[in-house]
């Protein structure tokens, strides 16, 4: 056999063993899809084929929650924090397009923009009135897009460990081939979902600290970020994150509703208190509180912290309104209801 019929013995056997590995692993992912399709939940399907995956909790107010890179809209009831909000308000849970149950068709890039659109699509169809908006890590792009494009859809934003400045980041670039056409497909259909699984306990000690991720986390949420479609998502997400912080950072001064920034003091996926204070001195009303002890995933070592950001930003907006500085249809009594 010569050297050439040897090597590709090799790569026809690394490919099969990845696609070996990847069914084993769809095994668990099946399990949790169930589950999660078993919660109560709807889709709804938007423009460009869209179909967007939807959990409610709660009544009231609406309060929307959208959540970070790959992860799913239940990373926040894992938290702690619908179980928290939905005593009070109406929790609008968001998988992001491309995570969880929500497609992500091919005809569109699906920037942060995009995924705000959307979103604002969906609200308008459910005739959901303005909302109060939590975002968490990437997901914080979004929120702040629907607040910049989607002005009279948001009552105020409460924003958790979040990008807000381009600084260089060698993660984008390594989570960012499996978006790749082709290549990046035969990439996240043979080795990403391993690769995956063997990096998950150096990523969710990073992500974590200084806790430790909750079994119910690696139960449910782990064998998701897995599956290959949501693989795509993840370093479409990625590649997008740079160009979209600065073209956001450049217009922070046009969000006149109340914004509270939360950051973890011990951040280890990003340095969210510089990157709050960097933010914070750009935007007109806010609201910074840092977390001491705290890391990335803020809102479950805290999720009492979330839930009384939301209810003093509820306040703040109820002011701006009665001061005419929001520009809704709304009156100060409905949103203190």
């Amino acid at each position: 056999m010569s050297r050439s019929d040897t090597d590709w013995t090799r790569v026809a056997l690394a490919v099969a063993i990845g696609l070996m590995g990847t069914a084993a692993l769809n095994l668990s992912t099946a399990a949790a899809v169930t589950a999660k399709r078993r919660r109560g939940a709807y889709v709804t399907r938007l423009s460009h084929d869209l179909d967007l995956h939807v959990q409610e909790f709660g009544r009231g107010v609406p309060v929307l929650l959208i959540h970070g890179n790959g992860v799913t809209g239940d990373d926040w009831r894992l938290s702690g924090v619908v179980d928290r909000l939905a005593q009070e308000r109406r929790v609008i849970v968001v998988d992001r397009p491309g995570s969880g149950l929500s497609s992500r068709p091919r005809t569109m890039l699906w920037t942060p923009d995009a995924q705000a659109d959307a979103i604002a699509e969906f609200l308008r169809l459910r005739k959901i009135g303005p909302s109060l908006v939590v975002g968490h890590s990437i997901g914080v792009q979004t929120a702040l897009a629907l607040a910049l494009n989607h002005p009279r859809q948001v009552l105020g934003l409460v924003l958790a460990s979040g990008y807000y400045f381009p600084t260089p980041r060698g993660d984008t670039a390594l989570a960012s081939p499996p978006a790749i056409p082709v290549l990046g497909d035969l990439i996240r259909l043979t080795v990403s979902p391993l690769l995956g699984r063997l990096m998950a306990p150096a990523v969710l000690a990073q992500m974590f600290s200084p806790g430790r991720a909750p079994t119910a986390f690696r139960r449910e949420i782990l064998p998701m970020s897995l599956r290959p479609s949501q693989i795509r998502a993840v370093a479409a997400d990625a590649a997008y994150m740079t160009p979209t912080a600065l073209a956001q950072y450049r217009r922070l001064g046009e969000i006149v509703a109340p914004v509270t920034l939360i950051a973890g003091e011990k951040d280890k996926v990003l340095h969210a208190t510089g990157h709050a204070h960097r933010a914070a001195g750009r935007l007109t009303d806010v609201d910074v509180r840092e977390v001491a002890g705290a890391g990335h995933m803020v809102h479950y070592a805290h999720p009492e912290l979330i839930a009384s950001a939301v209810d003093a930003t509820f306040e703040r907006a109820a002011e701006a309104l009665a001061q005419h500085r929001l520009p809704l249809q709304f009156g100060r009594a409905d949103i203190l209801a």
